[in-house]
C-alpha cells in the first residue's frame, strides 16, 4: 500500500560492527518495528554484489526489496558504475538508461529501467555524502545475545502472511494526509514512515518524532563540523581582510587558513579544490588586484550559510 502511493522512501542504512545475525533481528525504530530480514520483507533479496545487471534485473523485474551486504560500499558502486541505481533507489519514478544492442542505432538502443524501491544497506563504513542525505542511519553495535534458533524463511512465513493480510485489507484506503516530520528531504523521506504509524499505531507517533528531532540534531553536528562548515568559519574570520579588499578575499588566503584549522592526514587542500568548495557553496568569483583568484564577501549568504550549518554568523 504504501509503497504503491509514496514518492519517496528512506535508504536504511547500518553501520555494522557485528554479524548477520544481528541485522535479523527486529531494530526498534521509534516504536516501530522495522524487520531486517529480507525474508519478511515483500520480494526481499539478499546480494552481496553491486553488479548492475543484478541491481536492474531485481529493480525493474522483480520490483524486490534489496539488502545490500557489502564492504566498502562507495568503492565498489563506483567500480560497477551503479551510482544512478544506489542513488535513485528512494525515488518513485527514478529510471535507469543502458545502451544496449549498439546496431539498434542512436536512441533505439537504449533501454530504460525502472530502479526504484525500499533498500537496506549494510556495510563497515561511512555513506558517501549525497546517498547519505537519502538514508537513515543506524549503527548496529555487537550483540551481547545468543541466538540459538536461525532465522529461516519458514520461521519468518506467519510474519510475512501477516503483512500480505494487512495490505491485502487497506490496499484500496489513502495514506493519511499529515505534515511531513521534519523539513527538507529527511522530512520527505521520512513522510511514509510516519503516514504508517499514524494509520497503524497513532499512539507511537510521538515516539517517532522523538527519534526524528535525534536523526536531525546528529545531522547539525555532522554539517557543523564538515569541511564546508570550517570555509565558511574561515571566511567569517577573514571578514577584516574583506574588508580592506574592498569586498574580496583571496582563495589561496582562505586555502592556508583552512589547511591550518583543519587536521588532514592526507595532505593540505589545494586553491584549487577550496575554489570548488566555494562555488559550490555560493560565492561569486573574483579577481584580486594582483590577479589572484577570490571570491565576494557576500554577508547575506554567509549568514544563510551560517544558520544552514549552526555556525555565528559575523
Amino acid at each position: 500500500m504504501a509503497l504503491h502511493e509514496c514518492g519517496l522512501i528512506p535508504i536504511f542504512f547500518d553501520e555494522l560492527h557485528g554479524g548477520k545475525k544481528e541485522i535479523q533481528e527486529q531494530i526498534p525504530f521509534g516504536g516501530v518495528e522495522i524487520v531486517h530480514e529480507v525474508n519478511v520483507a515483500y520480494r526481499g533479496v539478499h546480494v552481496e554484489t553491486l553488479r548492475e545487471a543484478y541491481l536492474i534485473r531485481f529493480a525493474n523485474d522483480l520490483h524486490a526489496t534489496l539488502f545490500i551486504d557489502v564492504m566498502d560500499l562507495w568503492k565498489k558502486v563506483s567500480r560497477s558504475n551503479s551510482e544512478d541505481i544506489i542513488l535513485q533507489r528512494f525515488e518513485k519514478g527514478a529510471n535507469a538508461y543502458r545502451v544496449l544492442g549498439g546496431s539498434k542505432g542512436t536512441i533505439t538502443d537504449m533501454k530504460r529501467f525502472e530502479i526504484f524501491g525500499p533498500t537496506i544497506i549494510g556495510t563497515n563504513e561511512e555513506l558517501h555524502k549525497i546517498l547519505d542525505t537519502r538514508a537513515v542511519h543506524i549503527t548496529m553495535l555487537p550483540s551481547q545475545k545468543v541466538f540459538e534458533t536461525d532465522v529461516t524463511r519458514e520461521i519468518a512465513l506467519p510474519f510475512k502472511e501477516r503483512l500480505v493480510a494487512f495490505r491485502m485489507r487497506h490496499y484500496l484506503e489513502q495514506l493519511p494526509v499529515i505534515e511531513k516530520p521534519a523539513s527538507g528531504r529527511l522530512g520527505d523521506i521520512l513522510l511514509p514512515i510516519r503516514q504508517i504509524i499514524r494509520l497503524v499505531r497513532p499512539d507511537k507517533e510521538k515516539q517517532f518524532m522523538s527519534l526524528v528531532q535525534v536523526i536531525q540534531q546528529r545531522r547539525e553536528t555532522e554539517r557543523t563540523i564538515s569541511l564546508d562548515a570550517m570555509i565558511i568559519s574561515v571566511i567569517i574570520g577573514l571578514r577584516n581582510i574583506a574588508r580592506a579588499g574592498h569586498g574580496v578575499i583571496g582563495v589561496k588566503q582562505i586555502t592556508d587558513s583552512v589547511n591550518t584549522a583543519w587536521d588532514l592526514s592526507s595532505g593540505n587542500l589545494t586553491p584549487h579544490k577550496i575554489g570548488r568548495k566555494l562555488l559550490s557553496l555560493g560565492f561569486e568569483k573574483a579577481r584580486m588586484s594582483n590577479g589572484n583568484a577570490g571570491i565576494i564577501y557576500n554577508q547575506p549568504l554567509i549568514n544563510k550559510l551560517s544558520s544552514i550549518y549552526v555556525l555565528q554568523a559575523a
